[in-house]
């Protein structure tokens, strides 16, 4: 039987198979994407975080497609002991190759389930400092004061300390400020006292302290401990310190 023959005769047979395994794939491919949408909105109603909606949205979708793959290539003939074998000592390859990836990999899913960083979040991990802007599977986007893009792997963020300056909602803003030896120092202490009371976004529980410090006149300092609400430390450090230095001069 030569090769013309052997197609002529089998080119339907294998024709089909292909077209069913087209079919099976794109048909698939959208029930992957329907199963992604579904547990996303159900993820959504239940007021679950945006960082874990997308990352298990994804996962869902890679395991579908997966599954969907199997079946397309089983349709052309490819026996599934094969498959599974072929694709896990391909796994373990890649694992191997790709050690350092499967850390942060980990590190990622850790991050996401304990959530001891959330997006906006303020933070110091890793050795950066900046608001989360994005937590992906292998790394953590910051953003910087002065709006430069810092990418963490997530094995730094996790293998290091966290500073999470906006996870309890509040912060407290310390501020030490000398006084001037020809300067009245709890005059100063006093409005330094009236200019805290004015701000509205000055927490009074806990309640505000302004202190008079020094063991003599020339070295008197004002040592004032001041909460906010986290989205408030900014703004409300810059008004004070503007309105401190009017006060000065």
């Amino acid at each position: 039987m030569n090769i013309i023959t052997y197609i002529q005769e089998n080119a339907v047979t294998y024709g089909v198979k292909i077209l069913v395994a087209i079919v099976i794939f794109l048909v698939g491919r959208l029930i992957a994407k329907g199963a992604r949408a579904a547990v996303r909105q159900v993820m959504i109603k239940a007021k679950i975080d945006s960082t874990l909606i997308g990352f298990l949205g994804n996962l869902v979708y890679a395991s579908v497609l997966v599954l969907v793959l199997i079946l397309a290539l089983t349709q052309l003939g490819v026996e599934t002991t094969s498959l599974v074998a072929v694709l896990g000592a391909a796994g373990l390859a890649v694992g191997l190759a790709l050690q350092g990836s499967l850390s942060n990999f980990a590190s990622g899913i850790l991050l996401i389930v304990f959530r001891p960083i959330r997006v906006g979040d303020f933070i110091e991990a890793g050795g950066a400092t900046g608001t989360v802007r994005d937590i992906q599977v292998l790394t953590t986007q910051l953003t910087t004061a002065d709006n430069k893009l810092v990418i963490v792997p997530n094995s730094k963020i996790m293998g290091d300390k966290i500073v999470n300056y906006d996870f309890l909602g509040r912060r407290r803003i310390d501020f030490e400020l000398p006084v001037a030896s020809d300067q009245d120092a709890f005059g100063f202490r006093d409005k330094m006292q009236e200019v805290v009371t004015a701000n509205k976004r000055i927490l009074h529980d806990p309640a505000p302290s302004v202190q008079v410090s020094g063991s003599s006149k020339a070295d008197a300092k004002i040592i004032a401990h001041l909460w906010v609400n986290a989205a408030d430390y900014d703004g409300v450090r810059a008004s004070l310190e503007e309105e401190l230095l009017r006060q000065a001069g």
